[in-house]
C-alpha cells in the first residue's frame, strides 16, 4: 500500500489532499469552484436552483419535470457540478432507471469532472446499494487498477459478504475479493480466508485451486491437507480424485511427516486409479523403508501387482507382509503363496523348497506344507538338506511351550521316510519312528515303516511287540487277526504260552465273536489247568455255539467248575433257557441267586418252580418261601400277603399262613381283610374241635370291629357269641365293656368289668379292665378318687398301659397336682421315640420337679433333654437356673455365656437383662466384685425393673461404700413390689436405706426409714436395734 501510495498517479485520480473528505456531488479544486460561480451567475437553471434554495420548496414533481431540462442545460454548458446534484437528486428520489443514474453519474465524475476517483466512489455506492449486481464490480474493478483503490475495493466487498447475499452473488464476490488479496495486497491470510468462503458455492473447484495455492504460499500445511482432501471430493473424475490424494499423501508424507495418513492418501488413490505410478512408487518406497505402517503398504500393494501379474514384485511384498504377520496361520497362508509364485510363476523351484520348509517351520502341523516339501525335495533330490532342515523343525517344536503330539508325530514319521527310503539309514529311521510312536501309539503308518525296518532286520522279539501294537491300533478285523495271529505264532514257537495266550486275548477283546480264537485259547489253558480262565473263555464260546445242545453242555460245564458267583448264574440261566423243565437247574439258580442278593430273580425262579411242582406241600412250601422273601427281602408286604392267601388256597388248614396273614394284615391296616381272615381262622379251629383258639380267634375280630372299623354292633354280636359259649372269658367280657362304655350304658358296662375281675386276671388283662372301672367312674359317675384308684390299679398290673398314663395326666392337670403330672409325664418319656417331643416333654417334668420344691429330680429331667438338644434354650435356660440355684456355678456360668450372646444376636433384650443378671450373681459368689457390678449394670441398662437385678446392684454398692449410687437404687426398689424370690424384703430395703442415710449424714430421713420399715416388719431385730440407736 506504501509503495501503491508513492507511485505517481494518473490523471484524473489526484484529489486535493487539504480540502478533506468531499461531499457526494462536490465540486473538485479551483475548476470546480470557478465553473460553479460561472454557472451560478450565468446559468438560469443555477439562478433558479438558487431561488429554489431560497424560495418555497417545490414538489417532488416539480423536480421530475424541471430535471430532465436542467440535465440537459448542464450538459450543454458541461456543467459536471450540476449534472451531478441532478443525477444525485435522482438517485436520492428513487427515480428512473437507477442503472442508468449510477451509470451517467459515475461518467460526469470520470469523464466530465476528470474525478476518476469519484467515480469509483460512485460504482462502490451502486454496488452496495445494488449488491446482486455482479456486473457493477467491472467498472470498480477497472478504476481500481486506474486509481490503484484495492484497498477499498477489497474492504467494500468485505462489507458486501456481511450481508445475506444470493450464493453465486456471494461465490463470486468471495472469489473476487481473495484475488485482490492475494494478487494486488499481497494479504495471503485474507485471500485464504475469502477463497475459503468461496469454496461453499455451489461451484467450489476454482476456489479450491486459489486457496491451495494461497495456503501452499503460506506454508499452512494442516491446512493445505484439508484443501487437497476437499479438492479430491469435488474433483469431477477419478483421475483427477486421485492426483490430488496422491499430492495429499505426498504432503503428509514429506512434509507433515505423518506417514499413517500418507499411506490412507496413496490407498485411496490407488483404489481409484490402480495404475497411479506416484502413488505406487511412493509405497514402495515407503515399504524399503522398514517404517511401522507397512503392513497397510502390503494389504495396498499386494492385491495391485497380483492383478498386474508382477510375479517377482508380489514376491517381495509378501516377504514384507511375512515380517509383520504374527498370526501363525496367517503366516502359512503366506508362505503357501510364496511356494506358489516361486515355482509356477517365477520357475525358481529351490526358492519354492526353501519357502515350503520356511513354511512348515512355522506351522510344523501344516499336512500341505509337508506335502508341498516332500514333492519339491523329490523333484530336487535335496533330501540331506531336508533332514537337516526338518531335524531342526522338529527340535524347535520340542522346545516349545505345548508341542502338539499329532505335529510331532507327523515330523517324526515324514523324516523317518526320509532317512529310511533316501538316506538308507535304517537306525537312525528306526530311532526316529520309535519317537513317534513313544508320541502317538495309534499312527499305523508309522508303525508299518518300522515293522519293515524290523523285518529286514530279523529282530523278532521286536517285530512281535511291533505286530501287537499293530493289531491294537488297525480298524479292520482282518488286520487285527493277522497281526495277533502271527504274535502268537512267534510266542508259542519261542516257548513263551503266557505271551501266546496274551496275544490271543487281545484279538478277542477286539473281535469277540472269532470262534478260532476262542479254541486256541480254551486248547491253551487246558494245557495250563488255569479253570478259572478257562471257564471265562468257555463262556464266551458258549455265546457263539452252533447249536441248543452244544451250548448247554459249554453252560453245564461252566456251572459246575463255577460254585458261586454270577459266572454259575449266567450259566444256569442259559441252561434253562434251552431247557426250562430242568428242576436241578433251577433250585441251583434259586441258590445262586440267593447268595447273590438279588431277591428279585430268586422271586421268579420261586414262581417257576411253582409251576412245576406237583404235589401240594412242596407248593405251600414253595408259597411259604415266596412270602418271607417277600416280606423279609424286598420289603413288600402286599406280595406276602398274596403269597400267604396262596398257600392257604392250596391248605386250607395250613395254620402258619394264617398267623403269618394276621400279623401282615394288621401291619398294613387291611382291616376288613383281617376280619374275614379271623373269622375264617375260627371256623377252622371249629373244624378242628380247638374252642379256645376259635374264641381268640373270634375276641381279636371283635377288637378290630370295636377299635379299627368303629363297629361296636358288629362287635357286640361276636362276643355275645361267645359268652354264649364260654360266659367266663375276660376277653370278651373286658371287650364288652367298651361296646357299653361307648353306648353310655355305665350300669352295664361297671357289672361287666366287675364280672370279668371277679375271674382274678393278671397283667394286661387286668389293667384293661381297671382302666375300663376308671373310665366309668370319671365320666359316668363323675367320682376322680375312684377313677384315680382304679387307674393307678392299672399302672401296677402293667406300668406303660397308655390309657391309664393319660387319663391320670389328664386329671392332674385339671387338679394342678404336680406330682401326679410329673410322674405321668415321666411314664410318657419312655414311650417316646421322637426327640423333639421327648425334649417338651422333659422339659415339663423339670418345671413341675422344680415347683415341687424337687431340684434333683428337676436337673435329671433337663440333663436328659440337653442330652436330645444340647443347643436348645428351652433346655439350656432351666438348666443354667437349677444350677445357680444349686450352687453349681461352673456349671451355669458358660450355659449362661451361651444364652446371652445368643439372646443379643437374636435382640431378646429382656433375656439378655435375665442372663446378665445371673452373671452378675455368679461372679459376685466367686468374690468378683467388679465383674459382678458390670453384669449388674448391663442387665439394669436393659431392664431397668428388675428387683433381683437392683437387689445385687444395691448390695454391691452398700458394700462398696457408695452411697450416692446405693441410695438411688434402694429408693427405686421402694417402688417395686418386691416378692420371696428377690432374697429381700421390703423392710430390708428401709432398713439399708436408714443405713445409708446415716452413712450421707442425715439421721432424720434415717429414722423415717427405719419406722417405715417396721410398720411393714414391726418384730424385725434389724429395724428395731436401729431405730433404738437413733433414740
Amino acid at each position: 500500500m506504501a509503495r501503491a501510495a508513492r507511485r505517481d498517479r494518473s490523471p484524473g485520480c489526484a484529489r486535493d489532499q487539504r480540502a478533506g473528505p468531499r461531499r457526494p456531488g462536490a465540486p473538485r479544486g479551483a475548476a470546480g469552484r470557478g465553473r460553479a460561480r460561472r454557472s451560478g451567475r450565468g446559468d438560469p437553471a443555477s439562478r433558479g436552483g438558487a431561488r429554489a434554495r431560497t424560495g418555497p420548496r417545490r414538489g417532488a414533481d416539480h423536480t421530475e419535470a424541471v430535471a430532465p431540462l436542467l440535465e440537459r442545460v448542464y450538459r450543454v454548458d458541461r456543467d459536471a457540478a450540476g449534472l451531478i446534484r441532478v443525477y444525485e437528486r435522482r438517485i436520492a428520489a428513487i427515480q428512473g432507471d437507477r442503472r442508468a443514474d449510477w451509470t451517467a453519474l459515475a461518467d460526469v465524475h470520470e469523464t466530465l469532472a476528470g474525478d476518476a476517483v469519484g467515480a469509483f466512489e460512485v460504482w462502490s455506492r451502486a454496488i452496495q446499494a445494488d449488491p446482486d449486481e455482479v456486473d457493477l464490480l467491472r467498472p470498480l474493478l477497472r478504476l481500481a487498477e486506474r486509481c490503484d483503490t484495492w484497498g477499498a475495493l477489497a474492504d467494500r466487498l468485505d462489507q458486501l459478504l456481511r450481508a445475506a447475499l444470493p450464493p453465486e452473488v456471494d461465490e463470486a464476490y468471495a472469489m473476487q475479493l481473495g484475488q485482490i488479496a492475494e494478487d494486488r495486497l499481497r494479504d495471503l491470510a485474507r485471500a485464504a480466508a475469502a477463497y475459503e468462503r468461496a469454496a461453499s458455492g455451489h461451484e467450489p473447484r476454482p476456489a479450491l485451486t486459489a486457496l491451495e495455492r494461497v495456503l501452499a504460499r503460506s506454508s499452512r500445511w494442516p491446512e493445505l491437507a484439508a484443501v487437497l482432501r476437499r479438492q479430491a471430493d469435488a474433483a469431477e473424475d477419478d483421475t483427477q480424485t486421485a492426483e490430488y490424494l496422491w499430492r495429499l499423501g505426498d504432503l503428509q508424507e514429506a512434509t507433515l511427516g505423518d506417514a499413517g495418513a500418507a499411506v490412507a492418501a496413496y490407498r485411496e488413490a490407488l483404489q481409484l486409479v490402480p495404475g497411479h505410478a506416484g502413488a505406487r512408487s511412493a509405497l514402495e518406497r515407503m515399504l524399503r523403508a522398514a517404517g511401522p505402517h507397512r503392513a497397510a503398504i502390503v494389504e495396498i500393494l499386494e492385491p495391485l501387482f497380483d492383478h498386474d501379474g508382477d510375479a517377482e514384485r508380489l514376491s517381495g511384498v509378501l516377504d514384507a507382509r511375512l515380517d509383520v504377520t504374527d498370526d501363525p496361520i496367517d503366516r502359512s497362508s503366506i508362505l503357501a503363496r510364496l511356494v506358489e509364485l516361486a515355482e509356477h510363476r517365477l520357475g525358481d523351484k529351490r526358492r519354492a523348497l526353501d519357502a515350503a520348509l520356511r513354511w512348515l517351520a512355522n506351522e510344523p502341523g501344516a499336512p500341505q506344507a509337508l506335502a508341498e516339501t516332500d514333492r519339491l525335495a523329490g523333484t530336487l533330490g535335496r533330501w540331506p538338506e531336508v533332514a537337516e532342515r526338518l531335524a531342526a523343525i522338529i527340535d524347535a517344536a520340542n522346545a516349545g511351550a505345548a508341542p502338539d503330539p499329532d505335529t510331532q508325530v507327523a515330523l517324526l514319521g515324514f523324516l523317518g521316510r526320509v532317512q529310511h527310503r533316501h538316506l538308507h539309514q535304517l537306525d537312525r529311521a528306526a530311532a526316529t519312528y520309535r519317537a513317534a510312536l513313544a508320541l502317538e501309539p495309534d499312527a499305523v503308518a508309522v508303525l508299518d515303516e518300522l515293522i519293515a525296518i524290523l523285518r529286514q532286520q530279523g529282530d523278532r522279539v521286536g517285530l512281535a511287540e511291533a505286530l501287537r501294537d499293530r493289531g491294537r491300533i488297525v480298524a479292520e478285523l482282518p488286520d487285527k487277526r493277522t497281526a495277533y495271529a502271527e504274535v502268537a505264532a512267534i510266542f508259542e514257537r519261542a516257548g513263551d504260552r503266557d505271551q501266546a495266550i496274551a496275544a490271543w486275548h487281545e484279538l478277542i477283546a477286539a473281535d469277540d465273536t472269532d470262534r478260532g480264537a476262542l479254541d486256541e485259547l480254551a486248547r491253551l489253558y487246558r494245557a495250563t489247568a488255569d479253570h478259572r480262565a478257562l471257564i471265562d473263555v468257555l463262556g464266551h464260546a458258549a455265546r457263539l455255539a452252533s447249536s441248543a445242545a452244544d451250548e448247554k453242555l459249554l453252560r453245564v460245564e461252566i456251572a459246575e467248575l463255577e460254585s458261586t458267583g454270577p459266572r454259575a448264574i449266567a450259566a444256569w440261566q442259559q441252561v434253562l433257557d434251552l431247557d426250562p423243565d430242568d428242576l436241578g437247574a433251577l433250585t441251583a439258580l434259586q441258590d445262586a441267586y440267593a447268595r447273590a442278593g438279588d431277591w428279585m430273580a430268586v422271586a421268579d425262579i420261586q414262581t417257576r418252580r411253582l409251576g412245576l411242582a406237583t404235589s401240594k406241600w412242596d407248593q405251600v412250601a414253595i408259597h411259604a418261601e415266596m412270602a418271607k422273601l417277600a416280606e423279609d427281602k424286598r420289603d413288600s408286604i402286599d406280595d406276602a400277603i398274596t403269597a400267604w392267601y396262596a398257600a392257604l388256597d392250596v391248605d386250607s388248614s395250613y395254620l402258619t399262613g394264617y398267623a403269618q396273614l394276621e400279623r401282615l394284615l394288621a401291619r398294613g391296616e387291611r382291616w376288613h381283610d383281617l376280619v374275614e381272615l379271623l373269622d375264617r381262622l375260627a371256623e377252622l379251629h371249629a373244624a378242628l374241635g380247638d374252642a379256645r383258639a376259635e374264641i381268640a380267634a373270634l375276641a381279636r375280630a371283635a377288637d378290630v370291629w370295636e377299635a379299627r372299623l368303629d363297629n361296636p354292633d358288629a362287635a357286640g354280636e361276636i362276643l355275645e357269641k361267645i359268652l354264649a359259649r364260654v360266659p367266663g372269658s375276660v376277653a370278651a367280657l373286658t371287650r364288652l365293656s367298651k361296646i357299653y362304655e361307648r353306648a353310655g350304658d355305665w350300669d352295664r358296662c361297671k357289672a361287666t368289668l366287675e364280672q370279668a375281675l371277679a375271674l382274678s386276671p393278671t397283667g394286661h388283662d387286668a389293667a384293661g379292665l381297671f382302666f375300663r372301672l376308671g373310665e366309668v367312674a370319671r365320666v359316668g359317675d363323675s367320682d376322680l378318687d375312684t377313677a384315680i384308684q382304679h387307674f393307678q390299679q392299672a399302672l401296677k398290673h402293667d406300668p406303660g398301659h397308655a390309657g391309664a398314663i393319660d387319663a391320670l395326666e389328664k386329671i392332674a392337670r385339671e387338679r394342678r397336682d404336680a406330682a401326679l403330672l410329673a410322674d405321668m409325664l415321666q411314664r410318657r418319656v419312655a414311650a417316646i421315640h421322637a426327640p423333639a417331643e421327648r425334649v417338651a416333654l422333659l422339659v415339663e417334668i423339670a418345671e413341675l420337679e422344680r415347683r415341687a420344691q424337687r431340684p434333683a429330680a428337676a436337673l435329671a429331667a433337663l440333663t436328659q433333654a440337653a442330652a436330645d438338644a444340647p443347643a436348645d434354650p428351652r433346655v439350656l435356660a432351666p438348666l443354667a437356673d437349677l444350677y445357680f440355684v444349686t450352687g453349681r456355678f461352673d456349671d451355669a456360668a458358660p450355659i449362661y455365656d451361651r444364652l446371652a450372646e445368643d439372646a443379643k444376636a437374636g435382640r431378646r433384650m429382656k433375656d439378655v437383662a435375665r442372663f446378665r443378671q445371673r452373671q452378675g450373681g455368679i461372679l459376685e459368689a466367686r468374690g468378683d466384685r467388679a465383674g459382678a457390678l458390670t453384669a449388674y449394670e448391663e442387665a439394669l441398662r436393659v431392664n431397668p425393673t428388675d428387683v433381683t437385678t437392683m437387689t445385687g446392684l444395691g448390695r454391691l454398692y452398700f458394700a462398696a461404700e457408695d452411697w450416692e449410687k446405693a441410695r438411688k437404687i434402694y429408693q427405686s426398689l421402694v417402688l417395686q413390689n418386691v416378692d420371696a424370690e428377690a432374697g429381700v424384703t421390703k423392710a430390708d430395703v428401709y432398713w439399708a436405706l436408714g443405713k445409708i442415710h446415716l452413712q450421707l449424714g442425715q439421721p432424720p430421713k434415717a429414722k423415717s426409714m427405719f419406722q417405715r420399715g417396721l410398720e411393714i416388719e414391726p418384730h424385725n431385730p434389724k429395724l428395731r436395734e436401729a431405730l433404738s440407736s437413733l433414740q
